[in-house]
């Protein structure tokens, strides 16, 4: 272009929506009479056998292990929530999170390598906002530790309660 030329340079419109607000969503994952002698954690993002990015336990009993988590949440009512953040796991209509127990949770000699789901989906905006609106609370999945073989439990088991549930702090 030559001295004296203007550029006309149309607005950048955008379609896309902004997104919405996320939120801190408190949960509490308690395995219940999980077996002895076996190392748990909560896998962090993509796992790494050799050097597993975990979540430990917040307590271990000998009747049960205890995990405390937040994961983001988004959405409206005129969908399902979206959880992300590092612990949610899975394509967006079907969240979970990974519990990994023995070798999968960095137990190098352990004769366990499992993981098991805790699903987030049957998490309603219902139970979320009224977790939302109570300082301190959370909400809680109550899963069997133990699988029918005596080892840690795997895959996706049903929730104790049947839901997740409110409970009034962590």
């Amino acid at each position: 272009m030559g001295p004296g030329a203007s550029v006309t340079r149309k607005a950048a419109s955008s379609t896309r929506r902004p997104a919405p607000s996320a939120r801190q969503l408190p949960l509490r994952i308690t395995l219940v009479g999980p077996p002895v002698n076996v190392k748990y954690g909560i896998q962090r993002g993509a796992t790494n056998l050799e050097h597993p990015d975990l979540l430990a336990p917040a307590r271990v009993t000998r009747d049960a292990i205890v995990f405390d988590l937040q994961v983001r949440v988004t959405g409206d009512r005129s969908g399902e929530p979206n959880f992300l953040g590092e612990f949610a796991q899975g394509p967006r209509d079907g969240r979970f999170v990974y519990v990994n127990s023995g070798v999968q949770a960095g137990e190098t000699n352990s004769c366990w390598s499992r993981r098991l789901k805790i699903p987030l989906t049957n998490i309603s905006w219902k139970q979320l906002e009224a977790v939302l609106a109570t300082p301190g609370a959370a909400l809680e999945a109550r899963v069997p530790g133990m699988a029918r073989d005596g080892g840690p439990s795997c895959a996706t088991v049903p929730l104790i309660d049947g839901r997740w549930q409110k409970i009034g702090t962590l």
